[in-house]
């Protein structure tokens, strides 16, 4: 079906158990695509959904095998919004899965993490602006650098106690923490509040570069090192103990 322009629904059998890589790339009329409360699908390939710009939600079903889902899938759908999973806690919110390199929809305003991610590549949310909550999973274990780099909108995240090291964005932190990256909370203007866990020893550098709405911040005694413009373009620095 690649590049079937005058495609706007489809609804796909039960049997169905697997999509090819670019299966319906360019589909872009494709507006609806309906899975059934009982399918069998595993797997979904490359670019299967790339450039299908009129497709606005998507609700993966609940036999999706989360680690083989493909890279880039939903490359170049602009207008999804609504990306969620039958077996999502709550699937009202974006799921993401495991899967490299593939791209959260621009419009995206809360995300949920599937519970089987243990590391999130740098820059993985970087520049989605309508971001405003994300949930992480217990098992996650660390974060890249610039992870949510100019997630502008961003007012809440809690990582959990597992995660050990972080190159981005919170109010809560967990106390096991040592490190916060380099350009860690970059850009991130919504960001009111952070408390720093007494074992922090490290501060990459711009970790908080240009985060104009943090107000107060208390460096913990633990501190040994904070990087080169850590809190520079603070606009409002009233107190910094």
């Amino acid at each position: 079906f690649y590049g079937c322009t005058s495609l706007a629904s489809i609804k796909l059998p039960a049997s169905l158990e697997t999509i090819g890589d670019g299966a319906f790339g360019g589909c872009t009329s494709l507006a609806s695509i309906e899975f059934p409360a009982d399918s069998s699908l595993e797997y979904i390939g490359e670019d299967a959904f790339e450039g299908c710009t009129s497709l606005a939600s998507i609700k993966l079903p609940a036999s999706l095998k989360s680690y083989w889902l493909g890279a880039c899938d939903f490359d170049g759908c602009t207008n999804l919004a609504s990306f969620s999973s039958a077996d999502a806690a709550d699937s009202t919110k974006p799921f993401l899965y495991k899967g490299q390199d593939t791209p959260v929809p621009t419009l995206v305003e809360h995300l949920v993490v599937d519970s089987s991610v243990t590391f999130i590549e740098e820059k993985a949310f970087a520049g989605l602006k309508n971001l405003k909550t994300v949930e992480l999973p217990a098992s996650l274990q660390s974060i890249g650098d610039s992870a949510f780099y100019g997630c502008t909108s961003l007012v809440s995240i809690e990582f959990p106690a597992s995660l050990k090291t972080i190159g981005d964005a919170s109010n809560k932190l967990p106390a096991s923490l040592q490190s916060i990256g380099y350009f860690a909370f970059c850009g991130c203007t919504s960001l009111a509040s952070i408390e720093l866990p007494v074992s922090l020893n490290f501060i990459g550098d711009g970790a908080f570069y240009g985060c104009t709405s943090l107000v107060s911040i208390e460096l913990p005694a633990s501190l040994k090192s904070i990087g080169y413009s850590a809190f520079d373009l603070w606009m409002y620095q009233p107190c910094i103990d």
